[in-house]
């Protein structure tokens, strides 16, 4: 998975930049107050006191500030010399030569094409410095009787979500997934206090999607994409995300489920159709998806899409007829939509499949006549695959897979048609060499 631009973009302002008035923490001052914050939520009196877990949190928020106080995604060379002096030494990547490492005493700036693209701390004062702000914004809530420091703690959690953004962000350019998730996943535990109202980040819910699942977390991904859904965010992908999800943890039952409840919600949409229609085929629910494709149609007659899926159903039936119940039913989608190229690809290979089983068929018959006979019927299915194959490859722009399949199809049927040598049979042999 790539980088999250979309992540950068919408935070890259959210460290303020500011060259007129440069005021460095103090890594000294900041780490013996921490030692002293130690001793203070220790003690008998002062452990129970607001104020001292309250300011403990805004402590812990500035240590975790160390280094980064005038950073930004993007910031040159020369505004971190600005900023934080020269640097010990400039290092390059031997593996990536556009990128360039600033070391200093406590951190490395990594630059990529002369812009800072992440970090990394080497010394800090404390692990962990924003969850136990977190922690000690709880703690002061809890001590806050009379309810003095409501106000400001909410104030300083709207920063502490500023903070858990960019320490995930550059967790997730580092390629630390897992802290990425971590950081990610405490803004919206924060955003589920009273103070925010169940404030929804649907941005932040669906980058915790998209990292659970590259960790392989396919459940949590499920939740974090059905809790989209449940917000109508992200329209009718969303739902085909929870049912990819389930379908990687091998549970094809909730998959269907998802996507019926994602067609009860938008039975317009083709993707949607076609990916129950895919699954009641995987799952063998041939007859209850004959009557959700029917629902379709007559709800919405002129999409010949719809009929498509149709057809591929009827194939998986125990019909005696069911290739001729499909055919119907493709062109039927052809008569309302001539533009779709995998119909007349699907027609096509129906015809090739029957010609080629009956061209095996007459091999065995021993009578000459009987056999020429077969040989006729065999040479008519190829003769009516052959329109349907070239409107296939002349209609798909899109599926080169598709299409390379439909140039083997017709090679072949121009091969026993026509021969070797036939202008069309080599036509196909040298677009084949494309792929």
């Amino acid at each position: 998975m790539k980088r999250l631009l979309v992540i950068a973009l919408i935070f890259s302002g959210l460290i303020n930049i500011s060259a007129q008035e440069v005021v460095l923490l103090n890594f000294k001052t900041l780490s013996s107050k921490f030692d002293k914050s130690e001793a203070a939520i220790k003690d008998e009196k002062k452990g129970v006191n607001s104020k001292t877990w309250f300011d403990r949190g805004k402590l812990l928020q500035d240590i975790y500030q160390i280094d980064l106080e005038y950073i930004a995604e993007g910031s040159g060379k020369t505004e971190l010399k600005l900023y934080y002096k020269e640097p010990l030494s400039i290092e390059k990547d031997e593996e990536k030569p556009n990128t360039e490492i600033m070391k200093y005493e406590r951190i490395d700036y990594i630059m990529e094409n002369g812009a800072l693209s992440r970090w990394n701390k080497k010394v800090e004062i404390t692990d962990a410095p924003l969850d136990k702000a977190l922690v000690a914004y709880e703690k002061a809530l809890e001590f806050d009787v009379k309810n003095k420091y409501g106000e400001k703690v909410k104030d300083q959690l709207v920063k502490l979500k500023t903070n858990y953004k960019q320490s995930g962000i550059n967790n997730y350019y580092n390629d630390n997934f897992a802290g990425a998730l971590h950081d990610f996943e405490k803004v919206l535990e924060i955003n589920k206090l009273d103070f925010f109202k169940g404030e929804q980040d649907t941005i932040m819910i669906q980058y915790a999607g998209i990292i659970a699942r590259e960790l392989k977390e396919y459940k949590k991904a499920a939740d974090y994409y059905t809790e989209l859904c449940n917000l109508d965010f992200g329209g009718p992908n969303m739902y085909l995300n929870v049912k990819n999800d389930y379908l990687a943890l091998e549970d094809s039952a909730m998959a269907v489920e998802v996507m019926e409840n994602a067609f009860g919600k938008y039975p317009d949409s083709l993707n949607i159709v076609a990916n129950l229609i895919d699954l009641y085929i995987k799952t063998n629910k041939i007859e209850k998806g004959l009557t959700k494709i029917q629902e379709s149609i007559d709800a919405y007659p002129n999409k010949g899409e719809l009929n498509y899926w149709k057809g591929r159903l009827l194939l998986n039936t125990e019909s005696e007829d069911k290739i001729d119940q499909a055919l119907a039913s493709y062109e039927k989608a052809i008569e309302l939509n001539d533009g779709l190229y995998y119909v007349y690809y699907d027609i096509g290979f129906i015809y090739f499949l029957q010609g080629q089983d009956i061209f095996n068929q007459a091999g065995l018959e021993k009578d000459a006549g009987r056999r020429q006979d077969i040989n006729d019927i065999a040479t008519e299915k190829y003769n009516n695959a052959v329109p349907m194959m070239e409107k296939a490859l002349e209609l798909n722009k899109e599926n080169m897979d598709i299409k390379k399949e439909t140039l083997d199809v017709l090679k072949r049927i121009y091969y026993k048609l026509y021969g070797g040598e036939d202008s069309r049979y080599l036509n196909v042999i040298e677009k084949l060499k494309e792929f």
